[in-house]
């Protein structure tokens, strides 16, 4: 597949949909069951079917994704009001974020597919949320206080997270990012439902995109929330206020790389070299990135200057075994009492490993053999030109 050929298509559908206007006829060279195939890796197939139809082409695979698409924005939506009025009714202080507020900017809410519904709570209140989730009838996936969130899901699997922290605490720019909390302000007087600033939000945005470019990589749709978000908000954001917080927050490279693809993609901006080649890594990314980009990243990580598999292989494998206290205070809750006892627990962790998940291992330790080194190292300093070093 001529993956630029294929890519600049799609973005076009893209575009043709949410201003809703006929896009140009299928370039010769495009086989639509292909084009199909690549709007699904970037959960964007219900998106093109409004343009495609346009066409007059009748497709019943990007039907089918459309009505997907439809049936869980109204579980989803029916779900988010039912959490909204519990929090509300008992005092619960919430943040939504992501997905569930970014498809407002589309002309329909199904466009703007989630896979789950991310809302931030106080970690004080994390518990009472969950009883209010019960009743609601989701079933606790996961909870635990030493997690950044607790997952939860519904028989009509509709998945919800409730995050303690709003990125993960695995990049430099997660406890930065996290002061955004200490900014939020209620909806309305006497609310309980909070929301960021235009500023914070696309900050939140930012930092979240970043994350999964760092450790793997991102698809489309991220780029589409960009674009939409500020086609509607920029003329209301203090751009200096903005900027200061992605200086402080070490994202203002990254963000300017991230605005040159989207007014490439979008509005028919200057093709730079660079921002040629974060296309094609989005591009061929899917949703959340690859699991050998995934690979790649974390073997050039580990290897650092050496750019050696094996050097890579060994700090793999001591990060499995000597995991961070918060991790091993979630596998051995008993550690949380007794912190001294860390280095004991690191000990058993290893026998556990080796006597009771050697196979596992195993897997994990060797999952660098395929690993090509220069490919992977090309992709590390990719991503160090994007600030994510």
């Amino acid at each position: 597949m001529d993956l630029k050929l294929y890519g600049d298509y799609l973005i076009h559908l893209i575009k043709c949909a949410i201003k809703q206007i006929k896009p140009t006829p299928i370039p010769e060279g495009i086989e639509l069951d292909k084009l199909v195939l690549l709007a699904e890796r970037h959960k964007v197939a219900n998106i093109i079917y409004y343009s495609i139809s346009k066409l007059g082409i009748e497709h019943e695979r990007l039907l089918n994704d459309l009505n997907m698409a439809i049936l869980a924005d109204a579980k989803q939506q029916y779900y988010l009001d039912e959490i909204r009025e519990s929090f509300e009714k008992n005092k619960i202080r919430f943040l939504c974020m992501k997905g569930i507020v970014l498809k407002g900017l589309y002309p329909t809410t199904d466009m703007r597919t989630a896979t789950d519904m991310d809302i931030y709570v106080d970690d004080e209140n994390s518990e009472k949320a969950q009883e209010l989730m019960t009743a609601i009838g989701f079933k606790t996936d996961s909870f635990n206080h030493e997690l950044q969130d607790d997952a939860y899901t519904t028989d009509d699997m509709v998945h919800v997270e409730l995050h303690r922290k709003l990125i993960s605490n695995k990049c430099r720019w997660d406890e930065k990012c996290q002061d955004i909390v200490k900014r939020i302000t209620p909806k309305s007087e006497g609310a309980y439902e909070y929301v960021m600033t235009n500023e914070d939000f696309y900050l939140h945005m930012i930092g979240h995109m970043a994350k999964h470019m760092k450790y793997s990589g991102f698809g489309i749709r991220m780029v589409i929330d960009v674009w939409l978000y500020l086609e509607k908000f920029k003329s209301e954001m203090d751009l200096d206020i903005l900027d200061e917080r992605l200086k402080y927050c070490g994202l203002y490279d990254f963000n300017q790389a991230i605005l040159k693809l989207s007014d490439y993609w979008f509005n028919c901006g200057n093709a730079y070299p660079a921002t040629l080649q974060l296309a094609d890594y989005v591009m061929s990314s899917g949703i959340f990135g690859t699991y050998e980009q995934y690979i790649s990243t974390d073997a050039a990580i580990n290897a650092g200057i050496s750019k050696s598999k094996n050097v890579g292989k060994l700090k793999k494998l001591l990060y499995i075994v000597f995991l961070p206290y918060g991790n091993m205070c979630t596998l051995y809750p008993n550690l949380r009492k007794r912190p001294v006892l860390l280095p004991i627990y690191w000990i058993r962790r290893a026998f556990d490993r080796l006597l009771h998940k050697k196979e596992k291992f195993s897997q994990m330790y060797k999952q660098y053999d395929d690993v090509d080194m220069k490919l992977a190292t090309d992709i590390y300093e990719f991503k160090k030109g994007l600030g994510l070093d």
